[in-house]
């Protein structure tokens, strides 16, 4: 997570800013929770919730989208 404020040390040249924007968590395909992020998150975030209709066996799924449009995923089987 990169602000676009921070300059290399080594050549003063601005670090293009490069942050995650939006995370989706679902459960059996179905959002649960959407959060819109910002450059303010921390570089390694940690996130953390709880599904109340969970059962063992049921799918949980975690996907995020940066701001230059790169989506990354995690996908777990409640145990």
């Amino acid at each position: 997570m990169e602000t676009g404020r921070r300059k290399h040390p080594a050549t003063e040249a601005p670090i293009p800013r490069h942050f995650i924007h939006q995370v989706v968590c679902e459960h059996h395909g179905k959002p649960v929770m959407t959060l819109d992020w910002g450059w303010g998150i921390s570089a390694n975030p940690y996130l953390a919730f709880e599904i109340l209709a969970g059962a063992p066996g049921d799918t949980v799924s975690v996907r995020w989208t940066d701001d230059r449009q790169k989506t990354a995923s995690l996908e777990t089987t409640i145990a």
